[in-house]
């Protein structure tokens, strides 16, 4: 590397990292506080499983991935409808 070089990204290519990464982190306390709240037996699969969903939706809200399609958003919809049902047992 030259003496003028960075090390580091350009700012353009780091702010690109900063919505996913804050979205992560928020993730991360939801689930913390959601065990903390729930019986793991519910809490962990429910968890899990929402994060196949969270993905999705935020891959295409943020243009990583192209647009849901219909089967996509179906699949959404049973996981978030599964999930809510599980939960609606411990209520």
């Amino acid at each position: 590397m030259g003496l003028h070089q960075s090390i580091h990204p350009p700012r353009d290519k780091r702010s690109s990292y900063v919505l996913p990464w804050l979205i992560n982190q928020a993730g991360s306390l939801v689930y913390l506080m959601t065990i903390q709240r729930m019986p793991l037996s519910i809490a962990v699969p429910a968890a899990n499983s929402l994060a196949f969903a969270f993905t999705a939706i935020t891959a295409a809200v943020t243009g990583s991935e192209e647009p849901l399609d219909i089967v996509a958003v179906l699949g959404v919809i049973l996981i978030v409808a599964g999930t809510f049902l599980c939960c609606m047992d411990i209520v």
